[in-house]
């Protein structure tokens, strides 16, 4: 047999053989778990804020209802609520926050027998220290809220 063909067939044989091994190397291994971790590392911090995000937002409806339920009680009674930081005879205390909230600054919020209120916004920090602000909205009284 000639030199070259010789050459030809053992690459080959080499080239046949190597392409039926199973399995994978170990730096081909290590790519993968090193690409894994960096995307991980990208994604799971994002999705870990929306996760307090929204029970920010669960706990922010709560006591929004809290609000539109003193808004309903002042159109029933026929009295006006008016909530306020600052707590003295003419005010009464916001409804409560969970532990870890903080109340940071507040605007006079009336409710009138009419149902109607002068609207207004709180800002509150959260547990989780996202400061939300949350508006009350003159006439109606419905509340929005957003984080600052």
């Amino acid at each position: 047999m000639e030199k070259g063909r010789k050459k030809i067939l053992v690459c080959f044989e080499f080239y046949f053989i190597s392409s039926l091994r199973k399995g994978f190397t170990l730096i081909e291994m290590l790519v993968v778990l090193v690409l894994i971790s960096v995307v991980s590392s990208l994604v799971v911090p994002n999705l870990w804020k929306s996760y307090l995000k929204s029970n920010d937002k669960s706990v922010l409806q709560t006591f929004a209802n809290k609000m539109d339920q003193s808004r309903m009680r002042a159109f029933r009674v026929g009295l006006v609520v008016a909530f306020a930081k600052e707590k003295n005879a003419k005010f009464k205390p916001y409804p409560t926050l969970p532990d870890g909230w903080i109340l940071i600054k507040s605007t006079p919020i009336y409710f009138f027998p009419s149902g109607l209120t002068n609207g207004g916004s709180i800002t509150i920090k959260s547990s989780s220290d996202i400061v939300w602000k949350l508006t009350f909205s003159a006439l109606r009284g419905s509340p929005s809220f957003v984080s600052l």
